[in-house]
């Protein structure tokens, strides 16, 4: 792996997927599907770093995506993420990816 230029938070709910990229402040979403993990695998680079929670199974998809194309992925703990201090300074839609992103 590549040193790690940005970090990608992404929060994981059925049918979406959002995305926060920490270095550029870019916040975007996906659908949770196949053409969604498509068209976030284009906007990713292989030297960053992406963070998920863990949700039930519903992260599986997306995270054996980026890790088929080179891309590291780490899959957390949701209370950890919603406990944080970040993420409660945060509209709370992009919170999550905000908050696992550093920012």
């Amino acid at each position: 792996m590549d040193e790690v230029r940005r970090f990608v938070g992404i929060d994981v709910a059925k049918a979406a997927l959002d995305v926060f990229i920490g270095s550029a402040g870019a916040a975007f979403s996906v659908a949770n599907d196949e053409v969604g993990i498509r068209e976030l695998l284009r906007q990713l680079e292989p030297a960053d770093f992406v963070i998920l929670e863990a949700t039930g199974g519903l992260e599986t998809p997306v995270a054996s995506a980026l890790a088929a194309a080179g891309i590291a992925v780490a899959i957390v703990n949701p209370r950890k993420v919603a406990r944080s201090s970040c993420a409660r300074a945060w509209p709370r839609t992009y919170s999550d990816c905000a908050a696992i992103c550093g920012n």
